[in-house]
């Protein structure tokens, strides 16, 4: 019988290559062979736990006196939280292919020429946006709060994080060699323990979670194929922003379809 640790050590490996908040040291993995597979398929699973984590802090703040101001206390609370154990990458990568953009750079030179230093010195446009997507994500965060589904966290990290693990089998543009070398037939397991995920969790809201998990999909798709036609693969970069993009997609998904 297969003990805790067989199915422990692949959540914990993809904690450590997409969270930069360490776990204790008596769950650090230092020894031990997992198949790469497993560890990807692992990324929504932690996508899953870092959106409950978001819907505790939801959860308490509701119950605190001053209950008007608690949505958008928790939605902020979040924001930063959900920000700083990615060190803002993510949030730097997507201002840093905007302000490419902005400099009149094409899609595919944006793309490869993201920055996602959080600490990085920023032009008066790059704080703007830095600015701007953080009130849009508390907003967004705060309104679904507010009207009772906080439980649609869940399913932007889960999307997010599957999102991810669906780039992440491709090749490195920098090395021109795999991230991990695992196949088509991973490409369909990651969206079906995604879709899983998701559509257990929202089983009262199965259109509007049907609608999220579909987008996710088709703009994956149609974005990986765009990398792998004009770049011939991906980057570390470019993988974190793609899932920070379908969080904020969700997160209006769930905006539109639920309020």
């Amino acid at each position: 019988m297969r003990n805790i640790n067989y199915w422990l050590t692949p959540f914990i490996k993809a904690w450590e290559l997409l969270i930069d908040v360490k776990l204790p040291e008596s769950l650090s993995v230092t020894k031990g062979n997992t198949h790469e597979e497993t560890v990807l398929l692992n990324f929504p699973v932690v996508g899953a736990f870092v959106g409950f984590a978001c819907y505790l802090i939801a959860w308490l703040l509701n119950i605190i006196p001053g209950k008007p101001i608690s949505p958008y206390l928790a939605a902020i609370a979040i924001t930063l939280g959900l920000e700083f154990i990615t060190s803002g990458r993510y949030l730097s990568a997507t201002i840093s292919f905007i302000e490419n953009k902005i400099a009149s750079r094409s899609t595919i030179e944006s793309l490869a020429l993201m920055n996602d230093e959080f600490n990085t010195q920023r032009s008066s446009n790059g704080t703007l946006l830095l600015v701007s997507i953080f009130l849009i994500r508390v907003l967004c965060f705060s309104f679904i709060i507010q009207y009772n589904h906080p439980f649609w966290i869940i399913i932007a990290t889960t999307l997010n994080y599957g999102e991810q693990a669906y780039l992440a089998n491709d090749n490195d543009i920098r090395t021109s060699e795999s991230f991990f070398e695992l196949g088509q037939e991973f490409n369909r397991n990651v969206w079906i323990i995604t879709g899983a995920i998701i559509l257990i969790l929202g089983l009262f809201y199965i259109p509007a979670v049907s609608v999220a998990l579909a987008l996710a999909i088709f703009i994956g798709s149609k974005f990986k194929s765009y990398c792998n036609n004009k770049l011939g693969g991906t980057t570390s970069k470019i993988i974190g922003f793609s899932g920070y993009v379908i969080e904020i997609i969700t997160l209006l998904v769930g905006l539109t379809l639920l309020i």
